[in-house]
């Protein structure tokens, strides 16, 4: 681990400002309630360190508790000063709840970790930015009113599944990850995803921002429960014995299931291809992936590895996903299946995992 070169910031900056746009971004967060459909990037041409996000069509590309509002990106120092520890990444919005500078990252705190630029913030540096937008109505030592500003933390690094680092002392948040080769060679293809990755840290500070009470923050951390979720969406932890047995249960549900649509059915799950069944039918071939959740209202994760093996596949990969009536009883209460999820309506990206929400449309095989 090192600290960001003053050259790799000026490439950083080069690949957020000068990098068109190949594929669109669309990012929810329904308990704000706030929407993102980002299909263009246009330079300000007024300023060379900023651009502007467009909707379709070149509408607003941001939807705020019902209102439309415009979306955009800086990367430019406070000052006249152009050292490195004097950048910041700067997100904002004309919308009256947001503010020009909504979310921001300073490039000066920002670490390598082999040939991986990640990039951080602080919980206990903040200026105006969305770490500030966090504290409100948090208690403090004049006032005891209001969440617990580290259990806010802690719940904003659940939501994103954020790695944490100590550097000299101070603690960081990995908001973002930039591989250096790619962001070199194939930046078109890298920055939606660093775009994604931003824009759902800004999203979930403004639902922690906007109503998550001490109490929900207890329960989210707190509780031994089963797998169930609270009732803001954060989900308990099982223990690893718990994970295993629904897994394996997962797994012979959608053996079962495979089998009973006239699949000849392979367990090749020890051999970390990307997918656990290989299931065969006549000249079909399918490459299933399976997730298992005791969560009726449940999103699954995907590993870069998984992710991966399902964008070669395309059609051709599976997945299904199984609900369990809990960790006592293990009964299948639900099989779902989605064919090529990678290009699925409902995949966010996030910090290291892809997740999948499933949508309102059936996904029969």
């Amino acid at each position: 681990m090192r600290e960001l070169t003053q050259d790799e910031a000026d490439q950083i900056k080069k690949f957020l400002l000068e990098t068109s746009l190949r594929r669109p971004i669309r990012l929810a967060f329904p308990e704000v309630p706030m929407a993102m459909q980002i299909t263009e990037i246009v330079d300000w041409e007024w300023d060379s360190e900023g651009r502007d996000f467009r909707g379709p069509d070149g509408v607003y590309p941001l939807l705020y508790q019902g209102r439309d509002a415009s979306l955009n990106l800086q990367v430019c120092s406070w000052s006249s000063d152009p050292r490195l520890d004097a950048v910041h990444v700067v997100l904002g919005s004309n919308h009256p709840a947001l503010n020009p500078r909504f979310a921001q990252l300073e490039l000066g705190d920002c670490l390598v970790d082999g040939d991986t630029v990640l990039l951080v913030k602080s919980t206990r540096k903040a200026g105006r930015g969305a770490i500030t937008r966090m504290k409100k109505g948090t208690r403090t030592t004049r006032d005891s009113a209001g969440d617990d500003f580290d259990a806010r933390v802690q719940l904003l690094i659940e939501r994103l599944g954020a790695r944490v680092i100590k550097w000299k002392g101070v603690e960081f948040i990995v908001v973002a990850m930039i591989p250096l080769g790619i962001m070199l060679g194939e930046p078109a293809r890298l920055l939606p995803e660093t775009f994604e990755q931003l824009l759902r840290y800004a999203g979930e500070v403004e639902t922690l921002r906007l109503g998550l009470e001490r109490s929900a923050a207890a329960e989210a951390l707190g509780s031994e429960s089963e797998g169930k979720l609270s009732t803001h969406g954060f989900r308990y932890r099982l223990t690893p014995e718990e994970r295993k047995r629904v897994e394996l249960s997962g797994m012979a549900a959608a053996t079962e299931w495979l089998e009973g649509h006239g699949f000849f059915v392979s367990d090749v799950s020890a051999r970390n291809l990307g997918y656990d069944l290989l299931a065969a039918s006549g000249p079909e071939e399918l490459f299933v992936e399976v997730k298992s959740t005791t969560v009726a209202e449940w999103a699954v994760e995907f590993t870069v590895n998984e992710m991966k093996c399902a964008s070669q596949k395309q059609n051709d990969y599976m997945l299904i996903v199984v609900v369990l009536d809990g960790v006592d009883s293990l009964a299948v209460t639900e099989v779902r299946n989605y064919r090529n999820p990678a290009e699925h309506d409902g995949l966010v990206v996030a910090p290291y995992r892809y997740v999948l929400r499933p949508s309102e449309a059936a996904e029969a095989h």
